[in-house]
């Protein structure tokens, strides 16, 4: 079966607290050829994918109406579950480690590199098929 990339439009739910960042990201990733919703809490992700599960998800582990890993919980609990890529300010190494336990694909630091970003996305899709 030949996998869809980017270019064929895989569904990204994208979670940042930070409006400048969700906006730079979903830039990104749209140029980069996915579809792309963005979310301000995690309230909001979870609801909208009882109806449409995603590809993946990239999240920021300091969320504001829960924690990091209380949403990879309820992520990861779906079958399918999406792939999902945590993205922090904390460059804790405890922290990585309890995200990837949870059921995280990555962790990246920021700030991140654009190029490194889009290469995770697409290891963690190409890793967790969910079609």
């Amino acid at each position: 079966m030949k996998r869809k990339t980017g270019e064929d439009g895989h569904l990204l739910y994208v979670l940042d607290s930070d409006a400048t960042v969700l906006a730079a990201l979903q830039s990104l990733l749209t140029l980069t050829g996915y579809r792309v919703e963005c979310f301000t809490s995690a309230r909001g992700l979870l609801k909208r994918q009882r109806r449409t599960p995603p590809d993946c998800i990239v999240t920021e582990w300091e969320l504001p109406d829960m924690t990091g890993q209380q949403l990879l919980a309820a992520v990861t609990a779906r079958i399918p579950s999406p792939a999902v890529i945590v993205l922090t300010a904390q460059n804790d190494l405890s922290e990585a480690v309890r995200a990837l336990r949870n059921g995280a694909s990555d962790f990246i630091g920021k700030p991140y590199v654009d190029t490194t970003l889009i290469n995770r996305i697409r290891e963690a899709i190409d890793d967790n098929p969910t079609d």
